[in-house]
């Protein structure tokens, strides 16, 4: 397969939208049935406003370590598409995505169901992971879903084992809900009758809420007593003494207080307790290598900075809550590399951030659209490189022991600026981290380098 093929293949994907349609499930539905495609027997879907991926990622680990074939599924990708659909921990080909794509532009060709049904970008992505699972004999899974539950394609896959709450907040409001209340009412509609479900939510109007989503559907409820102040079930939510042990570490290089990554790991370890893995699986699944852009950190040494090392934390944080948590992880006084979709709650992020940073470069978050929430007073540089390149020169001056730059507002933006970050820095490892899984044999080159670094 050529690579002019492969990017033709990944071109078409792109250019299925819903065009203002309707968002359903029933799309999912009828394209996974026109397919003949269902889930490996033990399937597991993680709904929620922040750390879907991460809770995604260490459960397909650890189901993985317990002996499982585990498919995985995440949206979105940092830098390659690979990212998105793994078994085993081995991220899938372009060239596989191309063979994919072959027999689904003559379905979409001769789609029958009519427009209100035509499958999107979304909708194609998940039945490409549920085809892979199916190829390569996975006997198990976790699905992120993309935006919300109860119309979210991977609403239509069926039967499930366990779904995840992960937290609620205020996200996709014109699609969710202007509300908390109404936005976990529609990620809980991703709970199934009889099934039981995680959640980490806090809030107590949420909680009430999901609550009653999951006693109409008599879906067993597991809420983390840890998050949601006290009582329950405190044993299902521990988590192993070695994880505990570093988490509590500082890490090295300007370590990060990683509450985000503690109460993540605490419902990926209820959620497998659940699945039946044991308390080896459950640790080697919380001590999993974390995502690209998640509180990642980068270390730049002087030959590339000018006379100072400068610590890097890139993150995804795109919206207010997953600002918050991000300002409460870094010490004041970072300089704030900034970019957001403009169709994304960017100057409310920028808000969060901005009054602990010691200064603040905006930048596009995604080529070819322009930052829109940029302030007076920023310093605005379109191009990736130049604002990188800015943003280290004002940490490298600022009165500190540890210069840091934090790169926020979109994944988007991280997957333009990890790549910058890996060819002139070393990532440092998080005190949990195992080794990094070996990728497949199939996966080239180029796709080995986007998704581990390498």
């Amino acid at each position: 397969m050529t690579q002019a093929a492969e990017d033709d293949a990944l071109a078409w994907l792109y250019s299925r939208s819903r065009a203002g349609g309707e968002r359903t499930s029933a799309r999912a539905a009828a394209l996974l049935a026109a397919l003949g495609l269902a889930p490996p027997p033990l399937t597991a879907v993680v709904v929620g406003t922040n750390g879907k991926g991460t809770v995604t990622a260490m459960m397909a680990a650890g189901l993985s370590a317990a002996g499982r074939v585990t498919g995985r599924f995440l949206s979105p990708h940092v830098e390659a598409f690979e990212e998105r659909v793994a078994v085993a921990g081995n991220p899938t080909t372009r060239g596989r995505v191309a063979e994919f794509v072959r027999a689904a532009r003559d379905l979409d060709a001769a789609w029958p169901h009519g427009e209100a049904t035509r499958p999107a970008f979304f909708e194609w992505v998940l039945a490409f992971a549920l085809d892979e699972f199916n190829r390569l004999g996975a006997d198990a899974a976790v699905l992120e879903a993309g935006v919300g539950g109860h119309h979210d394609a991977t609403r239509a896959v069926a039967p499930l084992a366990l779904a995840v709450l992960t937290n609620v907040d205020l996200d996709h409001v014109e699609t969710l809900g202007g509300s908390l209340e109404a936005i976990a009412r529609d990620k809980a509609l991703a709970f199934r009758p009889g099934v039981p479900a995680v959640c980490g939510a806090t809030q107590p109007g949420v909680l009430a809420v999901v609550g009653s989503v999951a006693a109409e559907l008599g879906a067993p409820l597991h809420v983390d007593p840890f998050a949601a102040g006290g009582g329950g079930e405190a044993a299902l939510f521990t988590l192993p003494r070695a994880v505990e042990r570093a988490l509590g570490e500082p890490g090295t290089a300007g370590g990060l207080r990683r509450a985000n990554r503690r109460a993540n790991s605490r419902l990926a370890a209820a959620a497998l307790r659940l699945l039946g893995v044991d308390e080896a699986g459950v640790a080697a699944g919380l001590t999993a290598p974390a995502l690209p852009a998640r509180l990642e950190r980068f270390l730049l040494p002087p030959a590339a900075v000018g006379s100072r090392p400068v610590l890097v934390v890139l993150d995804g944080a795109h919206d207010p809550a997953a600002a918050d948590r991000l300002a409460g992880e870094v010490e004041p006084g970072y300089v704030l590399l900034f970019g957001a979709l403009a169709r994304k709650q960017g100057r409310e992020v920028l808000e969060r951030l901005a009054p602990r940073a010691a200064g603040v470069v905006v930048t596009d978050a995604a080529t070819g659209e322009p930052a829109a929430h940029a302030r007076a007073g920023d310093v605005y540089l379109p191009d990736t490189a130049a604002a990188l390149a800015a943003a280290l020169a004002l940490a490298e001056a600022t009165p500190t022991d540890q210069p840091t730059v934090v790169v926020a507002g979109s994944l988007y933006l991280a997957g333009l600026v990890r790549p910058l970050l890996r060819a002139a820095g070393t990532r440092l490892m998080d005190p949990w981290e195992g080794p990094a899984p070996r990728p497949a044999a199939g996966l080239s080159a180029r796709s080995r380098r986007a998704t581990y670094g390498g």
